[in-house]
Parts: C-alpha cells; sequence; structure tokens
C-alpha cells in the first residue's frame, strides 16, 4: 500500500536559558496552563521522552578547548604583570559563563526543532491503512473553530502507533547524529496529544566551526559543515575576515533549505523501514506544500492563523461601518443643532455688543471717580503735613513753657536762699554760719531717720491700720529727706558762689590797698 505523506523541519536559534523553557513546555505538565489549547489530556500518557546525550558534555566538548586556550592567554598576562589579580579573575571564564554571560546577549549555541511527518488531513487515510480502530474528536484551535481529529480507541493499537511514531522520530535523530557533523541532538520529545499529526519537539547543540577553524556557535555554521559532510556545496557566501582576506561562509537560506530536504527525505525513509519492522506492508512517498495530500500541522495552523486574521479584520471594517453610520446620524443631528446655534450666536453678539457699550461707560466713570479720590487723597497729604507742623510747633511751645516755669521755681528759691541769707548774724564768720546750717540739717534728718526706726519697731505689733500709717509716716521722711538734700545741695552751691565772690572782692580790696599804699611811699 502507498500514501503520499508530507515532512516538515521547524528550526529556531535559542540561547540555554530559552531552550529551558522550551524543556517545560515540551513535558505537557497536566498541572500548568499552557499557551497550545489543543492539548488532549487524556492523550498525554502516551507522551514519551529520549535522552540521545547529554547537552552539558556537547557543550563542553566543543568550546572547552577554547575556553582553556583563551584562560591560559589570560594567565600568562597575569604573571607577566600586564594586568591585575582581579581583571585576571573577572576575565577567566567557563562554558556556562562564556555562553550566557561574555558579551552584550546570551549566544544561541542550541536550535529548537520540530519535526511532523503528514499534517491533519492525511492522518485519517494513514491510519484506515495501518488497520486501527479510532474515533473521531472535535477539537477547539486557536480561533474557537472546532475541527476533526481521529483518536484511537483499542489500547493495543494505541500503544503501537505510538510506538512507530516514536521509533520514527528517534531514529531519524540517531542519523542525524551519526553524521558527526555540524550539529547534534540532545533529545525528542513525541506529542502524541495535540489537535494534529504526532510530531517530535526536542533540542539540538550547534557544533559548527568558522573558516579559521575555531568554534562557532553559529546555525549558519552548523548547517554548512552538516551539508558539506554530505557533500552539498553551501559555502556561497562571500565574507572578509580579520586579516582582509576573502573567504567563502555558508550560505544560511541554502543550507537550512538543503537540510530541510534531507531530513526530510530520510523522515520518510525512517518510517517506512519502521512500519516494515513492525509487519505493515506500507510505502509512503514524500509530497511538498501543495500537492494533493493537503497541509502540514504548523502551515495547517498558519494557515487558520490567517484566516483568523482576515475574519478579525472583517469584523473590525464592520465596527468601523457601525461607528461610521453612528457617527452620521450624529452629525446630522448636531447640523440641525449647529443652526439654531447660530441663530443664538446672534442673538448673544448683539447683547454682548450692548454690555460692551455699557461697560464702557461704568469704565468712564470709575476712571473720572479714581481722578477725584486721587485728588482728594493729595489734598488729605497736604493736610496731614500742616497738622504735623502745627504738632511739632505746640510741641515747641510746650517745651519753653517748661522752661520758663523751671527756671521761675529756680527764681524762687533763689528768693528763699537770699532771705535765708539775710538772717546770717553779723558777728558770725561765713564758715561758722554753714556749719551751723549743716549741723541744723544733721539734727534734721537725724530726727527723721529716728522716725522711721521707730515706725519699723511699732510696725511689728500694729494692726493693718497702724501699717498703713506707718507707710505715710515713711514716704513723709522720704520726701523730707529728697527737700532737705535738695536745699542743701542748692544752698552749698550757693554759699559756695557767694564765698567765690567774697574771696575775688577781699582780693580786689587787697590789690587796691597795696596800690594805694604803693602811691603814698611814691608820694
Amino acid at each position: 500500500m502507498n500514501i503520499d505523506l508530507t515532512a516538515t523541519v521547524d528550526l529556531k536559534r535559542s540561547n540555554i536559558k530559552d531552550a529551558n523553557s522550551a524543556q517545560m513546555h515540551n513535558k505537557h505538565d497536566p498541572n500548568v496552563k499552557h499557551d497550545n489549547v489543543q492539548i488532549i489530556k487524556e492523550d498525554t500518557e502516551l507522551n514519551k521522552h529520549t535522552v540521545l546525550l547529554n547537552r552539558n558534555e556537547l557543550l563542553k566538548q566543543q568550546y572547552q578547548a577554547m575556553i582553556d586556550e583563551r584562560n591560559e592567554k589570560i594567565r600568562q598576562r597575569f604573571l607577566n604583570g600586564k594586568i591585575g589579580q582581579n581583571e585576571y579573575k573577572n576575565r577567566l571564564t567557563n562554558v556556562n559563563k562564556y555562553l550566557n554571560n561574555d558579551g552584550k546577549k546570551a549566544k544561541e549555541a542550541l536550535t529548537n526543532y520540530v519535526f511532523t511527518l503528514g499534517n491533519v488531513e492525511t492522518e485519517f487515510t494513514l491510519l484506515d491503512q495501518l488497520g486501527f480502530k479510532y474515533e473521531r474528536q472535535k477539537v477547539k484551535d486557536s480561533e474557537g473553530k472546532f475541527h476533526d481529529r481521529p483518536r484511537l480507541t483499542d489500547k493495543k493499537q494505541r500503544e503501537e502507533f505510538t510506538q512507530i511514531m516514536n521509533e520514527t522520530y528517534v531514529n531519524l535523530a540517531k542519523k542525524i547524529n551519526n553524521s558527526n557533523a555540524g550539529i547534534k541532538v540532545v533529545d525528542v520529545w513525541l506529542h502524541m496529544d495535540e489537535g494534529g499529526m504526532p510530531h517530535a519537539q526536542g533540542e539540538m547543540v550547534n557544533m559548527g566551526h568558522t573558516n579559521s577553524g575555531k568554534p562557532s556557535y553559529n546555525l549558519n555554521q552548523a548547517l554548512g559543515e552538516f551539508n558539506k559532510h554530505l557533500k552539498k556545496d553551501v559555502y556561497t557566501s562571500n565574507s572578509i575576515n580579520k586579516q582582509g582576506k576573502k573567504s567563502k561562509s555558508a550560505n544560511g537560506r541554502i543550507a537550512l533549505k538543503n537540510f530541510r530536504k534531507i531530513v526530510d527525505g530520510s523522515m520518510i525513509s525512517t518510517f517506512n523501514e519502521v512500519a516494515k519492522k513492525h509487519g505493515f506492508d506500507i510505502q509512503a512517498k514524500l509530497v511538498r506544500t501543495g500537492g494533493k495530500s493537503g497541509l502540514s500541522m504548523n502551515e495547517y495552523q498558519s494557515k487558520k492563523q490567517i484566516e483568523k486574521e482576515i475574519n478579525d479584520q472583517k469584523k473590525r471594517l464592520k465596527k468601523i461601518q457601525e461607528k461610521q453610520e453612528t457617527a452620521e446620524s450624529i452629525y446630522n443631528g448636531l447640523s440641525s443643532s449647529n443652526k439654531a446655534l447660530k441663530s443664538e450666536n446672534g442673538t448673544l453678539t448683539a447683547q454682548n455688543n450692548d454690555l460692551q457699550q455699557k461697560t464702557e461707560q461704568k469704565q468712564a466713570e470709575i476712571e473720572a471717580q479714581m481722578k477725584r479720590f486721587n485728588e482728594a487723597k493729595s489734598q488729605l497729604a497736604i493736610v496731614q503735613r500742616q497738622k504735623k507742623d502745627e504738632e511739632e510747633k505746640l510741641n515747641k511751645l510746650r517745651l519753653k513753657r517748661r522752661q520758663q516755669q523751671q527756671l521761675e521755681a529756680k527764681a524762687d528759691q533763689y528768693d528763699q536762699i537770699k532771705n535765708l541769707m539775710g538772717d546770717v548774724p553779723q558777728n558770725h564768720t561765713l564758715a561758722s554760719w554753714v556749719k551751723n546750717q549743716f549741723e541744723f540739717l544733721q539734727k534734721q534728718a537725724k530726727i527723721g531717720f529716728d522716725a522711721v526706726l521707730n515706725a519699723e519697731k511699732l510696725q511689728k505689733a500694729l494692726t493693718h491700720d497702724m501699717n498703713m500709717h506707718a507707710e505715710v509716716a515713711d514716704k513723709d521722711v522720704k520726701t523730707f529727706e529728697n527737700q532737705t538734700t535738695q536745699t542743701t545741695n542748692v544752698l552749698v552751691k550757693f554759699v559756695e558762689e557767694k564765698y567765690k565772690k567774697f574771696k575775688q572782692k577781699q582780693k580786689h580790696k587787697r590789690v587796691i590797698k597795696q596800690k594805694q599804699h604803693e602811691e603814698e611811699a611814691e608820694k
């Protein structure tokens, strides 16, 4: 029996972090939510994971010698004193650091792949030719639409179909690894629980080299070596190396195209080998997209995605048309409203003109009032200055009056002292008289102080009323002391002046008398 099947290979460059995320997705853990809505949980048990090689060992095999050589050069520079200890430690590297941290971003040293044999439209035909029993199951795609997928109902046939597909993809991966050129397949995840044909996912390590023989993480270099091993010339891109020499490098587009062509054919032949091993007389033939066998799973999903985008665009256009109709309705309503607003605007304009005229008149009145206010303010300032001048004149007159009163008081004191001096006995010298007056004043002062002492002694024994009388007496004594002191000062000053004049007169008399004696002597 013959059957036409498609075979597709999808590759995606990946760094270590992205590859780890893909591994988590490939597990199809039922406790983890996935973006893929076509996962059938009851078929997840059929999925298989086969590990072929160790990723870390492959990366070490690819890069360790280069890293050791680089570290040795750094060590020699440190020993020669060209770099410091901190720089030496910072520049030392290892495989993980080189791929993840060295440079501006992580290096895409890995490749995630998807191998798919057949498609949605041919899966039913394949199961029919194998003689497997199935039921049609509705599966919702990413658009929310449903399509049919076969679900095997016989347990033994479910296991056998799973084994056939798993052996096909695992043997295909081993053939790639056996070529020992350019790429190495690390593992194979068989997914039997999705909406299309069973397919395999996993990761590869890029094992290519540059033209100078140094390890390269570039996928184009890896595919170039794979093609070169199979006698396929894909080194058609000219490039210039660091020495300025022209060299040929792998053409990525041609290398990928040839790789897919080789792997697609090998996928079909491997399936035929496995089917024959399991006792099925079936011969699959590779057909390309557009043939009678239809689309691959990825192409089918892409087609559905495009249809979804078209439908979404139609929905958006319909919404836009509805909005346009609504806008037109609103515009018509606004047009009628606009006419009414224009009429109202004319009325408001006339009212505004009238209001503006009244405002100008009011403004003129306010300006006239402000002018009168400023004039009154100026007059007030003049009056205030005149008032200030009159107050200053009044203060000067008051000062003169106080001075005149003080002169009058001094004149009275002078008259009193003059009268007092009139009582001076003629037979007493002036000094004796002054001494007697001082003694009399001291006696009077002592009497006043004795009165104060007596008042203090009586203060403790007397009642509140007597305290009041003592305070009055104390005040009288202090007043007497002040008056006595003032009178004494005036009297002393007056006496000193009189005595000074008396001395001057005595001196003048002596001078006159001496002249008279001199004149008499001359005669």
